[in-house]
């Protein structure tokens, strides 16, 4: 039977060694992501090893997300996944999903308990009361974990993502991430800036900054009580108090993008030239809907201010398709309006119902599944244009890129302005040799060096 987390009943040495092993999947955003990268950091602590095969692991871990109802889809598939893949696992699910529809995943039979997010110690400690009542049950029956079989991200070493954010009081008519993140809150500054010099310690070499509404980000100082940070003081504070060589900054409202935050890619080279800039609709009367916190105009104005402030800047978008009450004219909006930027990426997403959001009582103003479809069809077509480009505009460039990993005989890794790039090159124009979390200077108008689409 599925229990909700409350109380910690964790005794770490009473668990043997050898079945200490989890495995962790996480789906969604980056912020996820980075919970996920603290649930792994804090079970290390106490003696937990993460596998990477699903059947080498007595604990599983599924760090879920629900902003769509294909999220939440996939995060029942892959619990019942594991549960074939590995029957005598020990199933905990976490995350979002968790959060808003933890009646439902309770009542799946492959699920063994339920930890609300926000809280990586009681989840280990959850692991450790488990794998202990597992331990007495096949103390003789399960072999020793395997050595070697430790899996972190293939790029953690090279980059990390660190919360400097959580929450979103923004409450946008289609999202259910407020309800499962709760209110804004933003993490002191020189907290952050201590993760990120531990960060330093391990060889990163770039932290990506995130949160569910950066744009939201307001903390004091601690050690200067009288002054204060917004998202774009909290770059500067990192970028001038560091030595990590570079600095990005993942999902950005267009409300906090002004002159004062662009000049920091100009005055600081640590800061990445790449920003993603959430559009959602090119219609003001959907935005509206929405309850989004920009208009059209606002838009566009933060996003050709980034694009001119340096000249390896470049933009990527999200867009949804179907709101309800979105016309034929509402959604040739958006289409013009992709077909003015030239977009690194635009992730296209399809209105997804979700209970409890303003969207889902417009039941009247539905648009056809068929037609949602059609729609998402044709902003697909636009914005590979958009990204092709985009990528035009950078083939004759020297770009620097982050070395992460090697694949089929070629490197690959990410330029600052976060383009893909794959290369055959021994070393860079900058004489760095290309090698896993190097930083190499590449002509992109090399044979060597070439876009992963």
């Amino acid at each position: 039977m599925t229990q909700y987390s409350d109380a910690p009943i964790f005794q770490d040495s009473k668990t043997p060694m050898s079945y200490k092993s989890f495995y962790l999947h996480t789906l969604g955003c980056k912020v996820n992501w980075c919970d996920s990268d603290s649930i792994a950091v804090e079970a290390g602590k106490t003696g937990w090893k993460r596998v990477e095969d699903i059947c080498d692991a007595q604990i599983s871990v599924v760090n879920t997300c629900t902003v769509t109802k294909h999220a939440a889809a996939s995060a029942r598939k892959i619990i019942r996944r594991i549960r074939r893949e590995n029957p005598s696992a020990y199933i905990i699910v976490t995350g979002c999903y968790a959060k808003t529809d933890g009646e439902i995943i309770s009542k799946m039979e492959e699920v063994d308990e339920i930890v609300l997010p926000g809280d990586e110690k009681n989840l280990i400690e959850k692991m450790g009361s488990a794998a202990e009542r597992l331990a007495k049950k096949h103390r003789e029956t399960k072999p020793p974990l395997k050595e070697g079989h430790y899996a972190g991200r293939p790029s953690s070493r090279t980059r990390t993502f660190i919360k400097v954010q959580d929450g979103c009081d923004q409450f946008c008519a289609y999202c259910i991430v407020p309800f499962a993140r709760g209110r804004a809150k933003s993490f002191p500054a020189n907290k952050i800036l201590e993760k990120i010099k531990r960060a330093e310690e391990k060889n990163v070499r770039e932290i990506v900054l995130t949160g569910i509404h950066l744009a939201a980000y307001n903390s004091d100082d601690t050690d200067h009580p009288l002054r204060s940070y917004n998202i774009s003081g909290l770059v500067q504070h990192i970028a001038e108090n560091s030595e990590i060589p570079r600095i990005r900054i993942s999902s950005l409202d267009a409300n906090a993008i002004d002159e004062k935050f662009c000049e920091l890619f100009k005055k600081y080279p640590a800061v990445m030239p790449h920003l993603h800039i959430p559009l959602q609709s090119g219609s003001n009367k959907i935005l509206e809907l929405m309850n989004r916190p920009v208009k059209v105009s606002g838009f566009l104005r933060a996003a050709n201010l980034f694009l001119s402030s340096h000249p390896l800047a470049a933009v990527s978008t999200d867009v949804m398709v179907g709101l309800p009450g979105e016309t034929e004219e509402d959604f040739y909006k958006t289409v013009s309006l992709v077909e003015k930027i030239p977009f690194l990426k635009v992730h296209i997403f399809q209105f997804s119902p979700r209970p409890g959001t303003g969207a889902a009582k417009m039941k009247e103003l539905f648009v056809q599944p068929s037609e949602v479809k059609r729609r998402e069809k044709i902003l697909m077509e636009k914005a590979e244009t958009s990204a092709r480009l985009c990528r035009k505009k950078f083939e004759t460039e020297k770009l620097n890129v982050l070395i992460e990993n090697k694949k089929n005989r070629l490197w690959e890794g990410l330029s600052e302005n976060y383009l893909r790039v794959k290369t055959t090159a021994k070393t860079g124009c900058n004489g760095a040799a290309v090698e896993q979390n190097s930083i190499v200077t590449l002509d992109m108008s090399s044979p060597e060096n070439r876009w992963e689409k």
